[in-house]
């Protein structure tokens, strides 16, 4: 009799273990033991418990005169190794981040935009990376409606400053491009390429194929049905963009949850997101983040701004 009641309890306690460890990484319940949780679910560190990263509403699109509002609440930032994405060690952990209203460009500054500044003496030439590239847009016939490309950090924040407005924040920018429920890339679905947006079809290095065989990159207002849910274009190939944060590749690992975070306070380079038309086509993640020194600029580098909103 004694024998089979411990054998009874000894299963009970492993029913009860396995039921609990089939539960972790579920709303509510503990964090895996990677400190990782089902999808776009997040690890509160402080709690030990998965948490959703938003209960807001479904986003409204709301666009005027090539700005995009982009609403205050969570979303959480980062990658999450689900669904056989690897992530990359400066994309972790998964967290949940808070924004402010603000508002950020539609479509990628264009040439013609561009232009403009540099006419009213603005912006200067000296912040381009020309050096006689093919595939550099400024000056180049038909290109007038293409991002400006080719143009380092400092080019694209004093842009940004003429116009009155910003180079957005990582976190705004990885808002604006992938919503609040967690999405890979702007469109949603886990599917990519040249459908989709300006890249590389093939994982070949100058291969010929870059920019969907095109070698270039696309009108800033191309892949309409692809805009983000917030309605932005190409947050996702195209050209990657400069944002305003220093990288830190343990920034992320390093975090508490905290409001309308600006980044690291220095560093020797800047962040870049998005992925570019040279970019192979499943890796333009809306979280992944690439850098470089703000002194130089590349072909498939470009940009847009943003601004606060008042309360």
């Amino acid at each position: 009799m004694f024998k089979k009641t411990t054998l009874l309890l000894i299963l009970a306690i492993f029913t009860s273990c396995e039921s609990e460890f089939y539960k972790a990484g579920e709303k509510g319940e503990s964090c895996k033991s990677d400190k990782s949780c089902n999808k776009n679910l997040y690890c509160n560190i402080e709690t030990d418990k998965c948490e959703a990263c938003s209960n807001e509403e479904p986003f409204l699109i709301t666009c005027d005169k090539g700005e995009c509002t982009v609403y205050s609440g969570d979303f959480c930032m980062g990658c999450q190794e689900i669904d056989g994405i690897r992530c990359n060690e400066d994309e972790l952990p998964y967290h949940k981040v808070y924004t402010d209203f603000f508002k950020i460009d539609q479509y990628e500054v264009t040439v013609e935009d561009y232009q403009k500044c540099v006419e009213q003496g603005r912006c200067s030439l000296t912040n381009l990376y020309n050096d006689e590239s093919l595939f550099c847009n400024y000056g180049k016939a038909g290109k007038e409606k293409h991002p400006m490309n080719c143009i380092n950090w400092y080019g694209a924040n004093e842009y940004c400053r003429w116009k009155g407005k910003r180079l957005p924040r990582e976190a705004e920018w990885e808002k604006a491009a992938r919503g609040n429920d967690g999405r890979n890339y702007p469109w949603k679905e886990d599917v990519f390429g040249c459908t989709y947006s300006t890249v590389d079809p093939d994982e070949e290095l100058n291969s010929g194929n870059e920019g969907c065989e095109q070698q270039s990159t696309s009108l800033v207002d191309s892949f309409p049905e692809s805009a983000s849910p917030y309605g932005l274009f190409n947050t996702s190939g195209n050209v990657m963009e400069w944002v305003n944060d220093y990288y830190d590749g343990t920034y992320y690992s390093n975090y508490e949850e905290y409001e309308n975070p600006k980044g690291p306070t220095e560093g020797r380079s800047k962040v870049l997101r998005g992925g570019g038309w040279r970019t192979y086509e499943k890796n333009v993640y809306t979280f992944r983040r690439e850098r470089y020194v703000p002194e130089f600029g590349h072909d498939d580098y470009g940009f847009r701004c943003a601004r606060d909103v008042n309360k």
